[in-house]
């Protein structure tokens, strides 16, 4: 299919098929795929005092364990509120052994954490607040003491609050991990198809679109990342470095696609040269890619 022959019938089609396409593909994950986070029943707590709880029968596959904190407004239903709130917090983790029986290992103890609570006027509980994270999960069982250190406020910050954690479904990790290696061995099949149908030809002789077509594919392979496996098997702030970097790429080199496609039927008779016609659209890919890199880094 050469784009720059298209009518804009042509065009219109393409695109209706492309949109078909991507809702089919979220409605199908949204209404038949597993659900993503996890959260284990609630517990209700006085934080004036200590709350000390733990979390069994966990695995690599549900990949991070996130402690989640609400605070009640009772009697406080018409103060709005936003104020800070700091806590001491000690975590622990270890294997359970033969008897069940847990020898705890110290992974943080008495660290000081503070997080600014909001508390909407009218309401009965404040915002949901994330007390503890762990972004990779050595241990299968985990053990937290929580305590209020300081608060600037009304008194309802020390009274009734509810905990619970939240992991990431190990069935969604499973549905991830196979999905990916599917749609990378697809990738690569479709691939090595496609170069040998064109081996016969010159490469100098392929339309633009075939090479192209060529590119994306083999981009593909970053899409899918074959070593996203190592992410959740292995600690680390490399993998998942990696893993979004590749991302990137390829979401990049998506772009600088249609920029160069859609802009050379725009300029379908100006000579393309690498300076003014190239250039520029990798300077400014270049700082989205960048960009795009360090924001997902430092919030991942």
């Amino acid at each position: 299919m050469n784009l720059h022959t298209l009518s804009i019938r042509g065009f219109v089609l393409v695109f209706v098929l492309f949109l078909v396409a991507f809702v089919t593909s979220i409605m199908i994950g949204f209404f038949a795929g597993p659900t993503v986070f996890v959260h284990s029943p609630e517990q209700t707590t006085n934080l004036a005092l200590n709350w000390t709880g733990s979390i069994r029968d966990l695995s690599k596959l549900h990949q991070q364990l996130i402690l989640v904190l609400q605070i009640h407004k009772d009697g406080f239903e018409t103060v709005d509120v936003k104020e800070k709130v700091s806590f001491s917090i000690s975590v622990a983790g270890g294997y359970p052994n033969a008897s069940s029986t847990i020898h705890w290992n110290t992974i943080a103890k008495d660290r000081q954490h503070t997080q600014e609570v909001t508390c909407p006027q009218g309401g009965k509980l404040c915002d949901s607040i994330i007390i503890a994270y762990e972004p990779f999960l050595a241990y299968s069982a985990y053990q937290y003491n929580i305590s209020v250190i300081s608060v600037d406020g009304p008194a309802f910050f020390i009274s009734n609050t509810t905990i619970w954690f939240s992991y990431i479904n190990d069935a969604f990790t499973l549905f991830e991990l196979w999905s990916r290696f599917t749609f990378l061995i697809f990738s690569f099949i479709i691939w090595i198809v496609f170069i040998l149908k064109l081996r016969s030809y010159n490469f100098r002789d392929w339309s633009v679109e075939q090479k192209w077509v060529a590119v994306l594919l083999f981009g593909t392979f970053a899409y899918n990342d074959p070593f996203f496996p190592i992410t959740i098997l292995v600690p680390g702030w490399f993998p998942v470095f990696f893993d979004i970097a590749l991302f990137g790429s390829f979401v990049v080199l998506l772009l600088f696609f249609w920029l160069v496609m859609f802009d050379g039927i725009r300029q379908e008779d100006t000579k393309q040269t690498f300076v003014k016609f190239y250039l520029p659209k990798l300077i400014i890919l270049g700082l989205f890619w960048l960009s795009f890199i360090v924001g997902f880094s430092l919030f991942s």
